[in-house]
């Protein structure tokens, strides 16, 4: 129920002027009115501002969210970059361990069976332990001057007395070294299956031909330091000739 009353500028002063409750009735009512369009103003700005925070909390979390698709997008890139220069899933592990890659080892062997993810970055199926050996020859060539150099250290320190390499038979008397290669294949190819004498082949080459080469870079008077052997079936180094071909 509702009342509505009309009064006149004089009728209002003169209540004002007799101090009469029916102005005072007045007040009370224009007072609630006011405050009622101060509240619904103060919740307008309130939920303006909640709106804005809101606004500003989902324009964060889509940030975020863009950030991190694009950081794991880039992390599938570069586990497919390793992968697609391996040959087994033992190398794709270790590689991406040394890299700091920022996946769990369960999700790179997820992704690295997964055909479909390696379908899409054109990647073949890599086989868990590879037992074929595929080190390039270059890196082959590496391994057994590194080993070779390491072993020069005991003669250059004069404690073996000279090293004596042969690649025919058992010609050895002082110090047997005969199958020296052997293990230094088998250093380097440990746990792999490969065609040893195909290999023998290409350390007798490699290290005749180092050889040789650091003869060459040695004055006429110290020629003796360094003995190829007839027939290119070996050589000699002695302390001099070692510490000669570890200084170059």
């Amino acid at each position: 129920m509702s009342i509505k009353i009309q009064i006149t500028p004089k009728e209002l002063q003169e209540l004002e002027q007799n101090g009469s409750a029916l102005l005072a009735l007045f007040k009370t009512v224009l007072e609630k009115q006011n405050m009622n369009r101060l509240n619904l103003a103060d919740d307008s700005v309130k939920e303006s501002k909640i709106s804005k925070m809101n606004t500003v909390k989902q324009a964060k979390a889509k940030a975020k969210a863009e950030a991190n698709f694009k950081a794991l997008k880039v992390t599938h890139q570069f586990l497919a970059e390793i992968i697609r220069n391996s040959e087994d899933l033992k190398s794709v592990k270790a590689k991406a361990k040394e890299t700091n890659l920022d996946l769990k080892r369960k999700e790179i062997i997820a992704l690295a069976t997964d055909k479909k993810w390696l379908k899409k970055h054109q990647l073949s199926l890599l086989p868990e332990i590879d037992d074929v050996f595929r080190m390039t020859d270059t890196d082959f060539e590496k391994e057994v001057l590194n080993h070779f150099l390491e072993r020069l250290q005991s003669v250059a320190g004069d404690r073996e007395g000279h090293l004596e390499v042969y690649f025919e038979g058992d010609l050895s008397t002082t110090i047997e070294h005969t199958n020296w290669r052997a293990n230094v294949c088998k250093d380097i190819v440990s746990g792999k299956k490969d065609n040893s004498t195909e290999r023998y082949n290409q350390i007798d080459t490699i290290l005749l031909s180092a050889v040789k080469s650091w003869a060459s870079t040695q004055g006429s008077g110290d020629t003796w330091n360094i003995i190829i052997l007839d027939n290119d079936i070996g050589f000699v180094i002695s302390p001099k000739g070692a510490c000669h071909i570890l200084d170059q």
